[in-house]
């Protein structure tokens, strides 16, 4: 076996319990159950054992590769099971590390001996970051063998340097790697200055006039990251250079050309320097205002100040780029096209614009200036128009309140308006007198850009007050009357009073016949045609709406008619005096007292009082019909004084013939 490192792993592992553990496997021919061994043939060694290099915490090794087993069983032991275990599969051998320290494995076949040798080193480990310790996920120390993901990129505290990697134990790693902790780790932030690199890469040029002072920024020359640049003007005869704090100084001496030269580590950027007898023209920052309300696009024309008694002359460029600027001739024009929509309630855009100068025929340099480009949108918000909902007596007197009219708005000082149903244009209003929903499409153009131009809907939704409507009070009427127990044996019927709101009723049918008021309705008996058993009338009652607002209204009366009359007796009340009642010798009365404070408790309009002696009263004759049954009230007067009782009888007889006398 190969010699190579020693752990790279530590795995636990199941310890004996005492100093040495052993694995065995039967080799073939061996009965297991005898406890003996048959040999056929010596083991034959190989080559000898070596050391012993885990993966992960354990080894595990073909032993065939180092004896021939000729039939014999394999067996192993540890010298040291808290450091190393092992166990036998077949003719693997599995090694697992179970602590720091060393041991000798032996494996025995037959007569052959072959030894390994185990050491296990330190198990657990620290990893610091820039000084910190970490912890693995579980916490405590990293396990030896255990994967430490470097973290990301650490951002410098100094903005003039950059993260270029991670220190550990001496190794440059990037982000993202993987190390192993197999030993204790210390790692750090490497940080490098970044590369100074010029910002203008195109040609330079600065123009300006004896006398004149012009300052240079080098950053925005060369992005130095903190070193120092240096300025060295070639031609000084018409230029003086100072340096202050990367700002350089250079004032107008003589009328000519000279060269200043930034440099760094690394990186020299020159600038042209023209110096005129005249001074450069000067452009103002200008403005170019967008309304998209009214326009997408808007212009301006360059205008620069120039000094008297000098030709100048200018071509523009621009220094940003927008596809949607261009420059002709002296003027920039800035398109957004049809589809622009604002991000915010305004929108600004900055151009710089630069304009290379000749003066008297001679090239001087180029003039930059800003042109601020002011996008917005003064676009009325668009009208909403609210549903309108309006409820209409359609029986008011006053036709203000028997209709609804819409009030359609022509413009405002926005907006012209233009009011369609179903595609027909509509007037200055439309009026409703009756129940209607209906959808009404606005188109509406703003008067601020009549080419510009939208649209909306609205309902309107016109409904009846309910409340006069006529309506039924039941749906069905059915009442039983006995003509017997009816004032002179007719009963009357208000067929009508079923409605409500009867004033917006404009006529009614009662079976067929149209009346247009309503009219009571009788039943009697002036044909015979009633009697004990129960007669079934029908009416049935229609309702037109006056103005033929709604179906008409129907409901059945149904009246059970029956006629006891001829089971009755005549005046059996005495509402008729003693009409048919003979032997009378008391007195008719209709007082409600006597004596003026005690009560008559009379039923109906008239009693008999008797004050002495004994009243005899024989009704008029009656045919007993129907049931069989006979009622009769009556009652009796005030006791005799000593409080002796006055008696009453009721006696029944028998009609025998006219003048024939009676029997019970």
């Amino acid at each position: 076996m190969k010699k190579g490192r020693k752990i790279t792993a530590l795995l636990l592992a199941l310890a004996a319990a005492g100093a040495m553990t052993a694995g065995f496997v039967a080799c073939e021919g061996e009965d297991p159950d005898s406890g003996k061994q048959e040999q056929t043939t010596i083991a034959e060694k190989l080559k000898e054992g070596g050391a012993i290099v885990f993966t992960d915490g354990r080894a595990s090794i073909d032993l065939t590769q180092y004896v021939k087993a000729n039939g014999n069983a394999f067996r192993a032991t540890s010298s040291n099971p808290k450091v190393a275990t092992v166990a036998l599969s077949g003719s693997t051998l599995t090694v697992t590390a179970a602590g720091e320290g060393s041991s000798v494995i032996m494996v025995v076949c037959g007569e052959v001996r072959l030894t390994f040798s185990v050491t296990v080193p330190k198990s657990f480990y620290t990893v610091t970051l820039d000084g910190e310790p970490v912890s693995p996920a579980e916490g405590g120390m990293w396990q030896a063998g255990a994967s430490y993901t470097l973290p990301e990129a650490k951002t410098p505290a100094d903005p003039n340097f950059e993260f270029k990697g991670w220190n550990v134990n001496g190794e440059t790693k990037q982000a993202g790697e993987t190390v192993t902790v197999n030993k204790n780790l210390t790692i750090t932030a490497l940080f490098e200055r970044k590369a100074a690199h010029e910002v203008n890469g195109h040609a330079q040029s600065v123009s300006l006039s004896v006398g004149k002072s012009v300052a240079v920024e080098t950053a925005d020359y060369i992005a130095a990251y903190g070193r120092e640049v240096r300025a060295v003007a070639e031609g000084n005869e018409f230029i003086t250079v100072d340096v202050q704090n990367g700002i350089v100084t250079l004032t107008g001496v003589a009328t000519g050309d000279a060269t200043l030269t930034l440099s760094t580590e690394g990186v020299t950027v020159s600038i042209e320097i023209h110096v005129l007898s005249a001074e450069m023209p000067t452009f103002a920052n200008v403005s170019i205002d967008i309304d998209l309300f009214t326009a997408n696009s808007g212009s301006i024309a360059f205008a620069p100040t120039e000094s008297e008694g000098h030709t100048y002359g200018y071509v523009y460029s621009l220094n940003t780029q927008d596809e949607k600027a261009s420059i002709t001739g002296n003027e920039l024009t800035y398109d957004l096209g049809a589809d622009y929509e604002l991000e915010n309630e305004s929108d600004t855009v900055s151009l710089i614009v630069e304009a290379a100068v000749t003066v008297d025929g001679n090239s001087a340099g180029s003039v930059n200036f800003t042109v601020t480009v002011k996008i917005k949108d003064s676009t009325p918000a668009a009208p909403v128009f609210a549903d309108a909902t309006e409820m209409i007596d359609p029986f008011s007197e006053e036709e203000s309140e028997n209709s609804y009219t819409l009030e359609l708005k022509s413009e405002d000082e926005h907006f012209t308006y233009v009011y369609k149903i179903g595609g027909i244009a509509l007037s200055g209003q439309k009026k409703y007198t009756a129940e209607a929903d209906e959808t009404v499409e606005v188109i509406y153009t703003y008067k601020g850009n009549p080419q510009k131009r939208g649209s909306a809907s609205f309902a309107v939704r016109v409904t009846f007050d309910r409340s006069h409507f006529p309506a039924l009070k039941e749906e069905s009427k059915t009442v039983s009357v006995d003509l017997a127990s009816v004032k002179d044996g007719v009963y009357i019927l208000d067929l009508f009073a079923n409605f409500s709101n009867t004033g917006n009723i404009a006529s009614y049918s009662v079976n067929g016949a149209v009346h247009t008021d309503g009219i009571v309705y009788s039943i009697s008996n002036a044909g015979g045609e009633y009697g004990e058993t129960s007669t079934a009338v029908t009416f049935t009652v229609i309702a037109d709406i006056k103005n033929g607002l709604g179906e008409p209204l129907s409901y059945t009366y149904t009246v059970n008619v029956t006629d006891t009359t001829a089971f009755r007796m005549q005046n059996g009340g005495f509402e008729d005096g003693l009409n048919g009642w003979t032997g009378a010798t008391g007195s008719l009365s209709s007082d409600g007292s006597y004596w003026g404070q005690y009560s008559s408790n009379n039923d109906g309009q008239y009693y008999v009082g008797v004050d002495g002696g004994t009243e005899t009263l024989v009704s008029p004759s009656f045919v007993v019909g129907g049931s069989g049954w006979i009622t009769f009230k009556f009652g009796s007067a005030r006791p005799i004084e000593g409080n002796t009782p006055r008696n009453v009888h009721l006696e029944f007889y028998e009609k025998k013939s006219e003048g024939g006398g009676y029997g019970y």
